[in-house]
């Protein structure tokens, strides 16, 4: 008889599932059942039994969250990118629900088929080093694309807020606070702080097929919560696998132009460690100085990101001596 287990970490105020575990294959936020010993590795996290029905439910919230983190990814954004073998694949909304992709290759963009097996997304600036990789002589870079707005949205907005769903979906994706001032803000998956938007714009225009519902503060703040708990979710089940996990310390909330120190944190006993100047990695507090109120931001990046730091890609500031 096949067991099944839910992952969870004990230390959350609501326990919340993590990973499934049935028999020794393991469903995680890469969506596929694969054989894993993390049962015998576990360390701050539990595996509880569950029966047949609770498991298949964390699946289906698994499932959603990263269905929802993936839709929510393309808000601002012409082109998104992904890792494909010995190449870069450049995708793009063409319409509702439909994804156009292309390959490099030489000196441009060429169509090519979608992908039958499962991609790596990577920022812009891992997607400018594999064209460079695999392509000799100069490769231009990335052109900026404005997608379509409604012609009106220019015009201001009134006070208000706004839960934003996929279409017969009741979970939110994005929460939008309008005002005549800057106009329209929003938080989402891909968006742990508030940012600048015109998403509801993006609707009118017809480029998502989502639902916009005008709400009030108390079920505002209650998006918010669930938006921010399946983050959580997505965030902490990289744990599972990663052994080191980095981060640029800013002095904005979603800049890389400059750097105030690359940290690293281990899974084995959560150690938080800089990269000094010599190339040594030392004890740090900047994470925790910034959960406490410090001055300065964090954000999550790649392992290409920080050896990008390390050959000087990034212009330092302050700090990190």
């Amino acid at each position: 008889m096949v067991r099944f287990h839910v992952i969870v970490n004990p230390r959350d105020r609501v326990p919340t599932a993590y990973a499934v575990v049935r028999g020794d294959e393991i469903f995680t936020y890469d969506l596929r059942w694969r054989r894993s010993d993390l049962r015998r590795r576990l360390r701050h996290w539990e595996a509880r039994p569950v029966g047949v029905d609770e498991a298949e439910a964390a699946v289906e919230q698994i499932i959603g969250d990263v269905r929802r983190a993936d839709q929510a990814a393309w808000i601002n954004r012409t082109h998104r990118y992904y890792r494909h073998e010995r190449e870069v694949l450049r995708a793009t909304l063409a319409a509702r629900d439909t994804v156009a992709y292309e390959r490099f290759a030489g000196e441009q963009w060429w169509p090519a088929p979608p992908p039958t097996n499962q991609l790596t997304e990577v920022d812009v600036d891992d997607a400018e080093e594999y064209k460079a990789r695999w392509n000799p002589g100069d490769v231009a870079p990335e052109p900026p694309r404005p997608f379509p707005v409604d012609p009106g949205a220019e015009k201001g907005a009134e006070e208000g807020r706004y839960v934003v769903s996929m279409a017969g979906d009741d979970q939110p994706l994005a929460v939008v606070l309008t005002n005549n001032v800057s106009r329209e803000r929003l938080t989402t998956f891909d968006t742990p702080t508030w940012d600048s938007s015109d998403l509801l714009g993006q609707i009118a225009a017809g480029r998502f097929d989502w639902t916009v519902r005008e709400v009030d503060g108390k079920q505002s703040d209650a998006a918010l919560f669930a938006i921010g708990r399946a983050r959580h979710r997505a965030d902490e089940s990289r744990w599972i696998d990663q052994e080191l996990r980095y981060y640029f310390v800013v002095d904005t909330p979603r800049g890389k132009d400059t750097v105030t120190a690359l940290v690293r944190v281990h899974r084995q006993g959560e150690r938080e460690e800089y990269l000094s100047r010599d190339g040594q990695w030392l004890h740090s507090t900047y994470l925790m100085d910034a959960d406490h109120g410090g001055w300065d931001y964090y954000l999550e990046v790649t392992e290409a990101d920080a050896r990008r730091y390390q050959a000087g890609w990034y212009r330092r500031t302050r700090g990190a001596s």
